[in-house]
């Protein structure tokens, strides 16, 4: 740990900034290959999360979510957590040279329809063997669907979220009969096995091989084994499906059916003496009739069809019933190579949706099987392949993750939070939208609402009308009217622009919520520049374009509306402006002039007042800006970012102002003119502080040190406003990846 400190004044020593430097130990855990999530029904929460590893082992994770003070089962002391997450409950150990390569939960129901269903894991390994691991007994009924209200008081006693969840009591029938990380295996009987999916009903598991064939494992009644020829007639389902050409990559079912035809429980007939008797008979057949709905729930519902991705630009789509191929799916393809389907998925409604290696997500329709119109979307980069699909708990919306690293739907370029994190700011990373969100909390209600969508980034940038005029984003025509946009982004001038809004390529770079929580500013690639009322929900006003697109953008912590409103912007070539978010003006008028400024006549009034603390507002930034770029005109490398260090209630005299780039970091603060500069002590070291005089009120002094390595992060605690955490990357880590020293092996000559 290292400070900067300045020790000549109790104002100078309040306001300097302890540096917390952290370098990252060395830690290499097994990587994640596999990920699987319990199937969600009424009463089980969240379920349980199944995390397979390179090496072999399964995580099982419970969720722990918030809860209100309550006593410890433990002792008698009473806690508060406002913590939520996944929390590891169990480590199955896995086998030597046992990587997962996929994992998937079954939920099949069991032959006694008293009992709790179980929940089951399997996974494959790259080879021809299905493994299905254990899971122990109360994690397997704490994530399982209940198909009867005998177990309602253990599921909620043992409900996820509390300390019961993870270590309660068991009773003696909950006793497991398998040890942790007990598994059983089953060979495929057709190669490796390339994708596998449960079926909807939690029945069968499906299993794709090298070969081109499906497999159907039984999996009801605890079993584990390839579905016989005979015992799938009365099930819906067909034990052999047809071939495929080449491997099948990846596998989905459809969405279940019901059955045409149902089974029913005789009733049992009573004697119905008096009216009193006829009615109690009538209540309990109705209860009867409740039962055996609930017991032959699962009868009704059937398998309806499978999709299989294939490496031969196309999926299938199999019936369930007779095992044929009913449906073959085209996907694009390149010229010189076949696409792989790696990934599908379908809708409630029955809509199929694939993921291929050309990066796009393809819409099928659930009736005719044919690509949706409008329904292919380029999400990803080309050429990177789409490796995984999962569709949102509201059936409506598909997300897709692909080798480029990006999560899409939805997609973001840029997210704030508001101070009092009430609101999340989401510019969109498609259609340059600025959407203000408003999150879950007590007073909002259980989910997020959207409060307003501003389109003002969509409008095309304005020509510059000469060479000497810096751009002025948001104005249109030879008049010069400005034709900035609404809520929806189509202010005057609307339609003419529509087909160029909707084709935009613009993207939103920076966007920054000010302390106070009242005013929102974001920058677009085309060097749009526009601020937005977040108390009111109103647009506010175009700035005029900045020259280069700033590297970083900071707000003045303060809460003060002299202060609160100021937005400081960096660039590349080190230099810096200080912008009136609120008057739209810039506050560097007095940058350089070397003069000192003219008295104000004082009129009185509390206008009056207003423009003079601007006024002298304007010109301390303009000093603090010529301070900056006398000192940083020398620092060769490019400044990376921007921030300030202060009180919330903190005038501009006690606060610090910290620039820094790749390996460097200075600082700004007030001094007073009497006081010397003194090195600052540790490993910091400012050696090459200097004092720049400046006119005004406020004089600025300057300290640079590039005694940094490669810098990850630089942010301000929030509890403690002048203190900085700076995380390195040691040069050892990049040293790694450099080439090898050239080696000579003989003297040239010799």
């Amino acid at each position: 740990m290292a400070a900067i400190h300045d020790h000549n004044t109790d104002a100078a020593s309040a306001s300097s900034v302890a540096i917390h430097r952290v370098r990252f130990v060395n830690w290499s855990p097994s990587t994640v290959t596999a990920l699987a999530v319990s199937p969600a029904f009424s009463g089980a929460a969240r379920g349980l999360l199944a995390i397979g590893r390179h090496n072999g082992n399964i995580e099982l994770c419970t969720w722990v979510g918030p809860r209100a003070a309550q006593k410890s089962e433990f002792d008698d002391r009473s806690f508060q957590s406002d913590a939520a997450g996944w929390a590891v409950h169990t480590v199955l150990p896995g086998q030597v040279n046992s990587k997962i390569e996929h994992l998937c939960f079954a939920n099949p129901p069991t032959q006694d329809a008293t009992q709790p269903r179980k929940l089951r894991l399997f996974s494959i390994s790259g080879g021809s063997i299905v493994t299905e691991h254990f899971v122990p007994l109360h994690l397997a009924k704490l994530g399982a669907r209940t198909a009867a209200g005998s177990d309602d008081d253990n599921a909620k006693s043992s409900r996820p979220g509390t300390v019961s969840s993870l270590f309660g009591k068991r009773a003696a029938d909950d006793l497991d009969p398998h040890y942790p990380g007990e598994t059983r295996i089953l060979p495929s009987l057709a190669g490796a096995v390339w994708s596998m999916a449960p079926s909807a009903t939690g029945r069968f598991l499906a299993l794709g091989c090298e070969d081109g064939s499906v497999k159907i494992i039984d999996l009801e009644n605890d079993r584990f084994e390839h579905l016989a020829a005979t015992s799938g007639r009365d099930r819906h389902i067909a034990p052999r499906f047809g071939k495929a050409k080449g491997k099948v990559i990846s596998l989905c079912w459809g969405p279940p059916v019901r059955s045409s035809h149902r089974r029913t429980t005789p009733r049992k007939q009573q004697n119905t003496a008096n009216d009193s008797d006829e009615s109690d008979s009538d209540s309990s057949d109705e209860d009867d009739d409740d039962d055996d709905d609930d017991e032959d729930e699962d009868d009704q519902w059937h398998e309806s069809f499978l999709v299989g991705g294939l490496a031969l630009s196309s999926a299938m789509v199999w019936d369930a019933s007779t095992g044929n191929i009913a449906t073959k799916l085209g996907v694009h393809k390149n010229r010189n190579e076949s696409t792989i389907v790696w990934s599908v998925a379908t809708l409630p409604d029955g809509t199929i949706v694939t993921g291929d290696s050309t990066g796009r997500v393809t819409f099928f329709d659930a009736r005719t099987r044919i690509p949706l119109t409008d329904g292919t979307f380029r999400a990803h980069a080309a050429s990177s392949d789409v490796l995984a699909l999962c569709v949102g708990p509201d059936g409506r919306t598909v997300y897709s993750a692909g080798v480029d690293q990006k999560r899409v739907a939805p997609s973001a370029s840029a997210l704030r939070f508001s101070p009092d994190s009430t609101r999340l700011v989401l510019c969109s990373l498609t259609g340059a939208y600025v959407h203000v969100l408003e999150l879950v909390s007590a007073p909002n209600g259980e989910s997020c609402k959207l409060l307003r969508s501003f389109g003002q980034h969509r409008r095309a940038a304005a020509a510059l009308h000469s060479a000497e005029q810096r751009q002025l984003a948001g104005r249109s025509g030879a008049n010069g009217e400005s034709s900035n946009g609404h809520a929806n982004g189509a202010g005057e001038g609307g339609d003419r622009n529509e087909r160029a809004e909707r084709t935009t390529t613009t993207l939103i770079q920076h966007a920054e919520i000010s302390c106070d929580g009242a005013w929102l500013s974001t920058i677009s690639s085309d060097l749009q520049h526009h601020v937005f009322s977040l108390d009111s929900l109103t647009y506010g006003r175009t700035l005029p374009s900045p020259a280069a697109l700033p590297a970083g953008a900071a707000f003045h912590p303060s809460t003060a509306s002299r202060l609160s409103s100021v937005l400081t912007l960096v660039f590349a070539d080190n230099k810096v402006e200080f912008w009136d978010v609120e008057s739209g003006k810039e506050l560097t008028s007095a940058a350089g002039s070397g003069d000192t400024p003219k008295p104000v006549r004082k009129r009185g009034g509390a206008g009056s007042a207003g423009t003079d603390m601007r006024s002298a507002l304007a010109h301390d930034l303009g000093s603090l800006k010529h301070a900056l770029q006398l000192r940083l005109a020398g620092v060769r490398d490019f400044a990376v970012n921007a921030l300030w260090c202060a009180d919330p209630g903190a005038d501009l005299a006690s606060s610090t102002l910290v620039v820094y780039g790749a390996t460097w970091i200075a600082t700004a603060r007030a001094s007073s003119a009497n006081s010397a500069v003194e090195e600052a002590d540790g490993d910091v070291e400012m050696a090459d502080a200097e004092r720049v005089p400046t006119p005004g009120s406020i004089e600025w002094t300057v300290r640079t040190t590039a005694k940094y390595q490669p810098l990850l992060l630089v942010a301000h605690v929030h509890a403690a406003p002048h203190a900085l955490v700076v995380v390195e990357r040691p040069y050892f880590e990049l040293a790694k990846k450099l080439p090898a020293a050239f080696h000579r092996g003989a003297r040239y000559g010799a």
